[in-house]
C-alpha cells in the first residue's frame, strides 16, 4: 500500500535534506540581509534592499559590463550620496549559452562605480591568476610589468586598451591586494564602469575593503 520501503525511504530522508538545505539557506540570507542593511546605516548610506526597480536597473548595468552572464543582485547598498553612483550588492550569476556548463555560481559580493573619465568600449577582466585555467582565457593579454602579470591575467579583446586601463596605479592598487588579503577577485572595466566581484568579503569591514578598493581602481583610471 505505502510502497516498496526501499524506494520510499531514500526517497524520504531526501525530502528531509532538501527542507533542512532550504530553510538553512533562507536563514542565511535573512541574517545576510540584515547585516547589509546594518552596514549601510551605521556609514548612513541608503539599503535599497531588494526594490524591484533599483535590482531590474543594477541587473541590466551589469548585464551591460558583462553580457556573458545572467546577474542577478539583491540587498543593495547605495554607496554614499548618489551622485557617486557606486553600489555595494550580493549577487548570484550564470554562464549564458552553456558556458562551463551553464553551471550557477554561488553568492558573490561586489561593488560597482561609475567612472566620469576616459571610456573604454572593449572590455577589460582583471583577475586573480590560476595558471591552469589561464590558458583557457580566450581572450588574454600580456600586460603590465613582471610582478602583475605573475598575480592576475588580463583579458581584453585589443591589447592597447587593456594596456591603457592597467596602467602603473591599477596595478599598484592590484599588487597591494596580492601581498595583503589575497582574496580571489575579479575587476571588469567597461564603458565607464568599474565592477569588482568576489566570494570572499562576507562582513562589514570586509565589504569596506572592497568599497575602498573599488574606489581606489575609479580614481587611478585615466
Amino acid at each position: 500500500m505505502f510502497g516498496d520501503p526501499r524506494v520510499v525511504f531514500p526517497l524520504v530522508i531526501f525530502g528531509v535534506i532538501a527542507v533542512v538545505i532550504i530553510i538553512l539557506s533562507l536563514r542565511q540570507s535573512a541574517r545576510v540581509r540584515a547585516d547589509m542593511a546594518q552596514f549601510a546605516a551605521s556609514h548612513g548610506w541608503v539599503f535599497l534592499g531588494g526594490d524591484p526597480s533599483e535590482r531590474l536597473k543594477l541587473n541590466q548595468i551589469l548585464d551591460q559590463v558583462d553580457p556573458s552572464k545572467n546577474w542577478r543582485a539583491e540587498y543593495i547598498v547605495l554607496v554614499g550620496a548618489p551622485r557617486e553612483s557606486m553600489y555595494l550588492f550580493r549577487y548570484l550569476a550564470s554562464s549564458k549559452g552553456g558556458r562551463r556548463g551553464g553551471r550557477t555560481n554561488e553568492y558573490r559580493f561586489a561593488c560597482l562605480a561609475e567612472h566620469a573619465g576616459w571610456r573604454n568600449e572593449d572590455l577589460v577582466s582583471i583577475s586573480s591568476r590560476v595558471p591552469l585555467l589561464e590558458k583557457l582565457l580566450p581572450n588574454r593579454v600580456d600586460v603590465g610589468g613582471p610582478d602583475f602579470r605573475r598575480e592576475f591575467s588580463v583579458e581584453c579583446r585589443r591589447t592597447d586598451v587593456a594596456a591603457t586601463v592597467v596602467n602603473d596605479s591599477v596595478q599598484s592598487i592590484l599588487l597591494e591586494h596580492a601581498a595583503g588579503p589575497q582574496w580571489y577577485l575579479e575587476v571588469r572595466i567597461v564603458g565607464g564602469r568599474i565592477l569588482v566581484t568576489t566570494a570572499w568579503a562576507q562582513k562589514p569591514e570586509e565589504w569596506d575593503y572592497l568599497i575602498t578598493m573599488t574606489t581606489r581602481v575609479r580614481a587611478a583610471l585615466p
